[in-house]
C-alpha cells in the first residue's frame, strides 16, 4: 500500500481536502497563513497529513472512502493486453467465481514458496458494467513475496533474511465486443500464474501477444518518444553501433539524429519505448513494450481513465491486427508468438516453431490467393523434408510413369514408401527397413514395375502431407489468430503449397459387413472363430506377406498371371510363401486380385461393392500392408507400416479428390491389432478430405482366412 494507507493519490486526496473541509479549518489544523495561496500550500505537506485532515469530519471521510473505489488497485498498475481465444457465457463466469470467492485460500492456485507469487484466488465474484460498451471485471488477488533483511540490532535475526507475504490486487476485463482482455497488474511476476488460475479454474483461454514493431508505432502514434531500446536482428549491422542492444534517452529524442538514425537501420528492431503527451492520457506518460503487449504509467490513474485507456488501445490493436494479416504477415505471426504449439504432447523448439510459423504463413498466403496456393523457397522446401521427424510431416516422392500414371516411390521388397536422409549434405530418398537397398539423389533414375526407367526431379517430385498432430496444431493455431480459422488440409508438391478444403460426409467409416459381398459370398458376418484356429490364422498371416517372394524373385506380372492360373488351395494357404494378402482377400469373395497391381497403386485392390443398407455402389480402394511383430497395445502410429499407410491413404485421398482417381471409400489394412490412437488418426484424416474410411485389422483378416479356408475346403473335397 502506498504512503498514506490509501490508493487514492495524493494530487486528488489536495481536491477532497478543498472541496469537503472548510478553508479556515484547514489553515488551523496545517497552519497556514491566511495570505498564503491554500492549493499551492497544501501541495508542501505530506499525504499522510491530509489525510488526517481530510477524515476529521465525516463528509471529508465518506468523501476518500467514495474515491477509494475510483482507485481499485494500490499503485500504478501496467496493462497487459491478452488474445482471447475462448471466454465462459457471463452466467457461467459469475457462478464459478462466486462459488470461488465463498472458498477464497482454500480454492488457491497454489505455486510453491520458492514463487514470488505463491498463490492466486478471487474473493470478490466477477461483475458486469456499462461505460461507452458492457464489460465483465474479474477482481484477483494474489500473495507475493517479500523479503527483507532484519535491522533490528535487538532482535535474534539481526541481519538475516526473513519473508512475509502481501496481498496484492488485480483486475480482468474482457468485453465480448472484442477478442482481447486487459489484465492490470503491478507486479511482472504476478502475470502467468494468474493467466494460469484463469484458464484452470474459469475455463479461460488466452495468451499473451508480441507486438510487432509497426503495431508498436501505432500504439504510440501522436506521442513524443522519450526513451528507446533497440535490439539487433541481423548478424551484421548496417550503423556503427554493434552492440546487440542500445537504449537512448533524451527529453527531444524525436528530433535526435541518432534516434532516426536507429529507427531507420533495417538491422534493428525498436522493442520498447517511453512516449510524453499520449493522446490517450490527459497527464503523465506511456511505457509500451513488445514483449508481451506490456503497457504502463507511472501516472496513478482513475478507473474511468483506466478503461477509457484500455479501450482505446484494445480497438488500435485488432485495427492493426486486420492489417498485419494483409500487409505484414510476419508482424501478424509474431504478435502470437507466445502462443504456445504442442504437437501431442511436446512443445515445439525454436527451430521447428520457426517452420511452423513459416507454414502458417503460406496457408495464410494461399487462402488470400485465387489459385489457393503459395510459392516456398526452394532452400526453405529442402530443409522442412529434414525436420519431418520433429515436424509430423509425411514426405514423400511422386513417381509420374507414362504407363502407370503417378504413384509413390516405394520399397521393391516392403512396399513401403521411400523416406528422405542427408548423406555427405545430399538429399536421399531410401526405404527405412531396407536401408541396403538402392537410394535415390535428385536427378538419378528411379525402376517403375512396368520397367521404365523415371528421372526423378526432386523440385517437381516431392510431396509433403502434413501428419495429424501438425494439422490439428495448424488448427488450433489458426483457430487462435484474428480472423483465421481454417479446418481443411494442405500438400506441398515441389516448392508450392495447395490447400485442400475440407469436404465432410454424413458417414465417416464403414465395416467390411456392411458390404454385400462379404455378406452374401464369405458370410463375414456369422463367423465365430474359436482361439485354437485364431492362433493357426495368426501363424499363417505372419507368412503371407504384401507381396509374395514365389521362386526367390520379386512379383512381377508374369508370376502373378501364373498364380491367378493356380487353384487355391488349404497347402498353399497353410504355406503361405506363394500367395499374397491381396490374392487371398480376392479369394474370400470369388475376385481375382494379384499381388502387382500394375497401374493401380492408388491402392493396392481396387473393386467395386454394394452397401448393403442403400444398395448403393462404391468404389473401393485398399491398401495393405503385412503382419507385424505383435504389440501390447496394438500397433502405434511410430511403427513404419502405419506410416507407409497414413502416406498411401493420403496420397490416394488427394488424386481421389483431384478427380483423377474413381474411388468412394479408401482403406488401410495391417493384419495386427491397431492402437486406438492410430484408428483415430485416420477417423480425423478421413473426415478432412471427405473419403470414407475402412480400417481392416487382425480381427478381419482371421475372418478373411476363415472364409478362404472353408471355401477350399468345399472346392476340394
Amino acid at each position: 500500500m502506498p504512503i498514506g494507507g490509501t490508493p487514492v493519490p495524493k494530487r486528488e486526496i489536495i481536491e477532497l481536502v478543498i472541496r469537503n473541509i472548510p478553508g479556515d479549518q484547514i489553515r488551523e489544523m496545517l497552519k497556514i497563513q491566511a495570505e498564503t495561496d491554500l492549493r499551492r500550500r497544501l501541495d508542501d505537506f505530506s499525504k499522510n497529513q491530509l489525510v488526517e485532515v481530510l477524515q476529521s469530519t465525516e463528509n471529508g471521510h465518506n468523501a476518500l472512502e467514495d474515491t477509494k473505489a475510483n482507485y481499485p488497485l494500490s499503485s500504478s498498475p501496467t496493462l497487459y493486453l491478452v488474445s482471447v481465444n475462448s471466454w465462459p457465457d457471463f452466467q457461467h463466469l459469475l457462478e464459478a467465481t462466486t462459488e470461488l470467492a465463498e472458498q477464497m485460500q482454500e480454492a488457491a492456485v497454489r505455486f510453491g514458496l520458492d514463487r514470488t507469487v505463491r498463490s492466486v484466488y478471487i474473493i470478490t465474484p466477477a461483475r458486469e458494467f456499462v461505460t461507452q460498451i458492457p464489460f465483465q471485471e474479474i477482481p484477483l488477488v494474489y500473495e507475493k513475496k517479500i523479503e527483507y533483511v532484519v535491522s533490528d540490532p535487538e532482535s535474534e535475526d539481526f541481519g538475516e533474511v526473513n519473508v512475509i507475504y502481501s496481498l496484492e490486487k488485480a483486475i480482468i476485463w474482457y468485453s465480448r465486443e472484442f477478442r482481447h482482455a486487459l489484465l492490470l497488474c503491478a507486479d511482472f511476476q504476478a502475470v502467468k500464474p494468474i493467466l494460469y488460475y484463469c484458464r484452470t479454474l474459469l475455463d479461460i483461454s488466452w495468451q499473451l501477444p508480441y507486438l510487432s514493431e509497426e503495431m508498436l508505432d501505432r500504439l504510440a502514434e501522436g506521442a513524443n518518444p522519450r526513451t528507446a531500446s533497440f535490439s539487433r536482428v541481423d548478424v551484421d549491422p548496417i550503423g556503427i553501433f554493434d552492440a546487440q542492444s542500445l537504449t537512448i534517452s533524451d527529453p527531444s529524442l524525436g528530433e535526435l539524429r541518432s534516434y532516426r538514425s536507429l529507427s531507420d537501420d533495417t538491422s534493428r528492431q525498436q522493442t520498447f519505448g517511453f512516449y510524453s503527451s499520449h493522446p490517450d492520457l490527459v497527464q503523465g506518460g506511456m511505457g509500451i513494450s513488445r514483449q508481451y503487449g506490456r503497457i504502463w504509467t507511472p501516472t496513478h490513474l482513475r478507473k474511468d481513465s483506466l478503461l477509457a485507456l484500455s479501450i482505446n488501445l484494445i480497438q488500435k490493436t485488432e485495427q492493426d491486427l486486420n492489417r498485419e494479416a494483409d500487409i505484414n504477415p510476419n508482424g501478424f505471426i509474431t504478435y502470437y508468438r507466445n502462443v504456445p504449439v504442442t504437437l501431442g504432447r511436446k512443445k515445439l523448439r525454436t527451430q521447428q516453431r520457426y517452420y511452423f510459423d513459416e507454414l502458417i504463413k503460406a496457408i495464410i498466403g494461399a487462402r488470400r490467393s485465387r489459385t489457393l496456393e503459395f510459392q516456398f523457397d526452394p532452400v526453405f522446401v529442402r530443409n522442412l523434408v529434414e525436420q519431418y521427424h520433429f515436424l509430423d510431416i509425411v514426405p514423400a516422392l511422386n513417381i509420374h510413369c507414362e504407363n502407370c500414371g503417378d504413384n509413390i516411390a516405394r520399397c521393391s521388397i516392403c512396399n513401403s514408401p521411400l523416406t528422405p536422409i542427408v548423406m555427405d549434405h545430399q538429399l536421399i530418398f531410401q526405404c527405412s527397413t531396407h536401408p541396403n537397398e538402392p537410394q535415390y539423389q535428385d536427378n538419378e533414375l528411379f525402376p517403375c514395375d512396368c520397367g521404365a526407367n523415371i528421372e526423378l526431379t526432386f523440385s517437381v517430385d516431392i510431396r509433403i502431407l502434413p501428419g495429424v498432430q501438425l494439422l490439428k496444431a495448424i488448427h488450433r493455431f489458426l483457430g487462435v489468430l484474428e480472423n483465421q480459422q481454417y479446418d481443411g488440409s494442405f500438400i506441398i508438391i515441389g516448392n508450392v503449397l495447395r490447400l485442400l478444403s475440407r469436404n465432410r460426409v454424413a458417414i465417416n467409416e464403414y465395416h467390411l459387413p456392411e458390404f454385400q459381398m462379404w455378406q452374401t459370398r464369405a458370410h463375414i458376418h456369422q463367423r465365430n472363430i474359436s482361439d485354437e484356429r485364431k492362433i493357426q490364422y495368426r501363424q499363417i498371416l505372419g507368412r503371407i506377406k504384401e507381396k509374395c517372394i514365389r521362386n526367390n524373385r520379386h512379383s512381377s506380372l508374369e508370376i502373378c498371371a501364373a498364380c491367378m492360373q493356380e487353384a487355391v488351395t488349404t497347402a498353399r494357404i497353410n504355406s503361405g510363401n506363394d500367395l499374397c494378402l491381396a490374392r487371398l482377400f480376392g479369394y474370400a469373395i470369388d475376385e481375382d486380385f494379384d499381388g502387382v497391381h500394375h497401374g493401380h497403386e492408388v491402392a493396392d485392390i481396387r473393386y467395386p461393392d454394394v452397401l448393403l443398407n442403400t444398395g448403393e455402389e462404391v468404389r473401393l480402394g485398399i491398401h495393405l500392408k503385412s503382419r507385424e511383430s505383435h504389440r501390447v497395445h496394438g500397433l502405434g502410429r511410430s511403427v513404419s507400416c502405419i506410416k507407409g499407410l497414413y502416406t498411401q491413404y493420403c496420397y490416394s485421398a488427394y488424386l481421389a479428390t483431384l478427380g483423377g482417381e474413381d474411388l468412394d471409400v479408401i482403406g488401410v489394412s495391417v493384419p495386427n491389432e491397431i492402437g486406438d490412437e492410430v484408428r483415430e488418426n485416420f477417423q480425423f484424416i478421413s473426415s478432412q478430405f471427405g473419403y470414407p474410411l475402412i480400417v481392416l485389422d487382425e480381427e478381419d483378416w482371421l475372418r478373411i482366412m476363415d472364409a478362404a479356408m472353408e471355401k477350399t475346403a468345399i472346392e476340394h473335397v
